[in-house]
C-alpha cells in the first residue's frame, strides 16, 4: 500500500510539472510591446512603471506584443542609452496607423510592468517602423532593462516561446 501511495504522489508530481512545463517557458518570455498611455486608470488600463516613482496607465490591449519583435538591440554611450527594434511587417504597419494623425498621442514600450520609453508623439505623419525603432532611454536606465532586453532576445531568437 505504502508503494503504490509513493507511486500516485509520483505520477501526481510529475502531471504538475508537464502541465506547469508550458506556462514556465512562457513566463521566460515577457510581455513587451507598445501600447498606448491613457490620462487615469480604467478598466482598459494597467498600471507600468516609468521611473521609481512615477506610475503610468497604459491599455491592457497592446499595439504589438514580444511576438511581432523580430530583432532588439541596446546600445549605450556617453550620450545615453537607445533601444534599437524592428518588427514584423504588420506590426510596423499597425504602429504606423496608430500615430498616423494622431498627434499628442502618447505612448511606450512595456516590458511585464516596466516602461523603457514614454514617447508623446508629434506631428500628422505616423512613426514609420518599417526600417527598424529606436527609442531613445536616456542616461537613466531602469535597473532591470539589460536583463529584461536580453530576455527578449532569447523569445526573439526561440521565435517567440
Amino acid at each position: 500500500m505504502l508503494k503504490s501511495a509513493s507511486v500516485v504522489g509520483l505520477l501526481a508530481s510529475l502531471a504538475v510539472v508537464v502541465v506547469a512545463g508550458p506556462a514556465m517557458a512562457a513566463a521566460a518570455c515577457p510581455n513587451a510591446g507598445f501600447t498606448i498611455v491613457e490620462s487615469r486608470s480604467s478598466p482598459k488600463t494597467r498600471p507600468v512603471k516609468d521611473g521609481d516613482h512615477h506610475t503610468l496607465f497604459v491599455l491592457r490591449d497592446q499595439l504589438t506584443t514580444t511576438t511581432d519583435i523580430t530583432d532588439i538591440k541596446l546600445q549605450s554611450d556617453a550620450d545615453g542609452a537607445q533601444l534599437l527594434l524592428s518588427l514584423t511587417p504588420d506590426a510596423a504597419s499597425q504602429l504606423h496607423q496608430a500615430t498616423t494623425n494622431h498627434d499628442g498621442l502618447q505612448f511606450a514600450f512595456v516590458v511585464g510592468d516596466q516602461a523603457l520609453s514614454n514617447v508623446t508623439w508629434s506631428g500628422p505623419f505616423g512613426m514609420d517602423a518599417g526600417e527598424g525603432v529606436q527609442l531613445s532611454l536616456g542616461r537613466l536606465l531602469p535597473p532591470d532593462a539589460r536583463s529584461l532586453v536580453a530576455a527578449i532576445q532569447k523569445c526573439v531568437a526561440a521565435g517567440g516561446k
